[in-house]
């Protein structure tokens, strides 16, 4: 449906985007992720029309729109802050942009009252003054009205990157239910790996105006084409040379001891004196421990070495900080680069 085709954009002398190549199908839920001022937004806003591409063209089925005008488009977008008209109430804001177009009064009120039922507003929520909504309804409203105006493209620039961490995690789940319910494509804007890997289709990972892989949260995680998208996404531990090199010594692997390699930390297990049959096994010392409920996290030292591993069983024997933990460690778990 969307395609990008070798963009670039430059302000000045500065190169924002460089081959920027994408492509999003119809009703996909797709993530630009990165780092902040790797160029995610700059894609969003050239999509939309804000940002003129100095080379390269973007098509949305198939037509070139890189010279339309933002307004025929045909896309919507909902900004960071949300953009609401404080003095306007709730069903004001969403009926805004029907009233721009000169739509009659008895379609705008049949249209408001649809798409405030998509979004789950109320009748009464629609009379209120949006200030005197809660962060997630406010999102709704955001979202009713960019999607009256039945926009085939829904873009969200980090649209929970204002909310406390709970908010976050609710609105994040309600986001994803109603972008099913609707069917609309989506683009959305994060630095927030979790946020990425719980609500994508796809997600493309940026890294200073370049993508370095575009795949599902799957294969972002567990198959990260290069060195960045390995450490930016999720927790890593970084082995050494040693480590790598004992690695090949106990199981016969054909790791490369002169190349970077990255394990996950749940994927390094605690061995209690039983191993899986190929990995290798090390004696570490706990040097710290962190209880998050569902899993406890242990910084380990081996001989030189610091790492970390998570134990997802938390109510089993505590240890203590200085107590020995044998841990094992699988090769084909481990990413080189």
């Amino acid at each position: 449906m969307i395609d990008f085709k070798d963009v670039e954009v430059k302000f000045g002398d500065f190169v924002a985007l460089r081959d920027i190549n994408i492509h999003v199908n119809e009703g996909e839920f797709f993530t630009l992720l990165g780092p902040s001022g790797c160029g995610k937004t700059t894609t969003l806003r050239t999509l939309v029309g804000f940002i003129k591409p100095s080379k390269g063209r973007i098509y949305i089925n198939n037509t070139d729109i890189t010279e339309t005008p933002i307004e025929k488009r045909n896309i919507a977008m909902v900004f960071q802050s949300y953009a609401l008209f404080p003095t306007l109430n709730v069903y004001e804001n969403i009926a805004f942009g029907l009233k721009v177009n000169k739509t009659p009064k008895t379609e705008i009120k049949d249209r408001v009252l649809k798409i405030a039922e998509k979004v789950e507003l109320s009748k009464d929520q629609l009379k209120k003054k949006v200030s005197e909504l809660s962060g997630g309804q406010q999102q709704r409203v955001a979202i009713a009205r960019a999607l009256i105006l039945e926009p085939s493209i829904l873009c969200l620039d980090e649209p929970l990157s204002n909310l406390d961490a709970k908010l976050r995690v609710q609105l994040r789940n309600q986001l994803k239910e109603l972008q099913r319910k609707v069917g609309i494509t989506t683009i959305y804007v994060t630095h927030d790996q979790e946020e990425a890997l719980t609500l994508s289709d796809q997600i493309a990972v940026f890294n200073a105006g370049f993508i370095e892989q575009i795949g599902t949260p799957q294969e972002i995680y567990h198959r990260s084409k290069t060195e960045f998208v390995c450490t930016f996404i999720g927790d890593i531990n970084h082995l050494g040379k040693d480590i790598t090199q004992e690695i090949n010594n106990q199981t016969g692997s054909n790791l490369d001891p002169t190349k970077n390699s990255y394990i996950r930390t749940e994927r390094i297990s605690l061995s209690n004196g039983e191993s899986k049959a190929g990995s290798a096994v090390f004696d570490t010392t706990i040097t710290d421990i962190e209880f998050y409920g569902l899993y406890v996290k242990y910084s380990l030292k081996t001989g030189q070495a610091s790492i970390n591993c998570v134990d997802m069983e938390s109510s089993k024997k505590p240890v203590n900080i200085r107590d020995i933990m044998q841990i094992s460690i699988d090769p084909s778990d481990i990413m080189q680069y």
